[in-house]
């Protein structure tokens, strides 16, 4: 039961966990509709938030971090699909529909990159008395992966 515990903790520690629902997502857009689409990746946000965090426990609490860009990110595209007329716009423009999200991706992706200082600023004057060398590094590990996608997201929609 140990050993089973210990690769629990190694998966959900992964900071690609929380980029699977926008996997799901590009995926099921590119196969069917939008609606769909968003579905399928608020309830896989939703079930690696209750893999990561509650059933994690305390300590993976700051694991929910990497559940934050897809969450949010899903959250902007489903407030674009909700305003009257998107989809004529997205039916129009086919060719780049996958534009879109992956704009929204890389603004989210931007913001937590360019906010890091308050981002750890946040959690060091929230959580004061619990706060460690390795919750920090963790933040810091979370930005660099989030640095890294940023980039290779900016190049795929470049090419």
């Amino acid at each position: 039961m140990k050993k089973l515990k210990e690769i629990y903790l190694r998966i959900t520690g992964n900071p690609l966990l929380g980029y699977i629902p926008l996997y799901i997502f590009t995926i099921t857009d590119y196969i069917t509709t939008t609606e769909i689409a968003l579905i399928s990746s608020f309830l896989a946000c939703s079930l690696t938030f209750v893999l990561v965090v509650v059933l994690g426990g305390r300590g993976n609490v700051h694991a929910a971090l990497f559940c934050a860009v897809s969450l949010i990110s899903i959250s902007i595209l489903t407030i674009l699909f909700l305003i009257p007329g998107f989809e004529e716009i997205k039916e129009q423009y086919h060719d780049y529909s996958q534009l879109f999200s992956e704009i929204v991706i890389a603004s989210v992706l931007l913001l937590i990159v360019s906010l890091k200082g308050r981002i750890q600023r946040y959690f060091i004057t929230t959580i004061r008395s619990n706060i460690s060398a390795t919750f920090l590094s963790s933040i810091d590990e979370y930005i660099y992966i989030t640095r890294i996608t940023l980039y290779i997201l900016l190049a795929h929609m470049v090419t």
